[in-house]
């Protein structure tokens, strides 16, 4: 998709680099422009980008493992349980 007047962001089209999902586009509410279609850094994961629901579940949770401030079970329980949603919403 070309840039144009009512929508200046180049659009982006990428697959989370953990559950391979398509990564939705960020839109602003009031103009319902795209605003960012490239999604989260995936790090500690891995090196690609993610979609909003692997960032929140476990990318984020990894990183307050490194912290020290979570065990890895208790992460590996969320990650399990969102693959089952996932599972579930197919």
């Amino acid at each position: 998709m070309k840039c144009s007047k009512d929508n200046p962001m180049k659009k982006v089209t990428l697959n989370c680099s953990i559950c391979k999902e398509k990564i939705d586009e960020q839109i602003t509410k009031n103009t319902n422009i795209v605003y960012w279609t490239e999604g989260h850094n995936a790090e500690p994961i891995n090196a690609g980008r993610c979609c909003d629901i692997c960032n929140d579940t476990i990318v984020i949770a990894k990183r307050i493992e490194i912290m020290g401030m979570e065990d890895e079970e208790g992460i590996m329980q969320a990650y399990d349980e969102y693959l089952e949603m996932k599972h579930e919403d197919k």
